[in-house]
């Protein structure tokens, strides 16, 4: 019998092509049947219910939310699983030439080390995309806005 397992981390964001090279990594192992790794947005929500990977204990996820959630072949194979999903969460996403020193949490601690910037790639959970989009165009920024849920009022405007 297949083991369904969800795991919720409340205020976790990583930007999707993250989250889908994680799942597809997971999805891989011996004995894992199906993984995907998606923010808690309602249509999110819906999508894993309607694959089958939604437990009763992530239906309250939020946007704010990510969602762990895989289906294995026993339980013990999904609670192994899910250790290796958590331990590629915590790794850090840098190439191995590269170094980061900078690694800004705020527009305006971005542009104060990056004066002379003239884009934004804004990757945040939708209901915060049209805000920090706004923020980039009044500081003068050409905008890039990668992020799921985002409504189109929003995005006309």
């Amino acid at each position: 019998m297949s083991s369904i397992l969800n795991r919720v981390c409340p205020g976790l964001f990583l930007d999707s092509v993250v989250l889908m090279q994680i799942s597809r990594s997971i999805a891989s192992l011996e004995g894992v049947d199906d993984s995907a790794l998606m923010i808690g947005t309602p249509s999110n929500l819906d999508l894993l219910d309607g694959a089958g990977l939604l437990s009763d204990s992530s239906r309250k996820a939020t946007g704010g939310d990510l969602i762990i959630a895989l289906r294995a072949k026993n339980d013990a194979t999904a609670a192994s699983a899910m250790a290796k999903a958590e331990s590629l969460l915590e790794q850090p996403v840098v190439a191995q030439s590269e170094t980061v020193d900078l690694q800004p949490r705020t527009l305006r601690s971005a542009l104060g080390n990056l004066p002379d910037a003239n884009l934004a790639l804004i990757s945040v959970p939708g209901d915060f995309a049209a805000a920090e989009a706004r923020k980039a165009l009044r500081a003068g920024l050409h905008v890039m806005l990668f992020s799921d849920n985002v409504s189109v009022s929003e995005e006309v405007e």
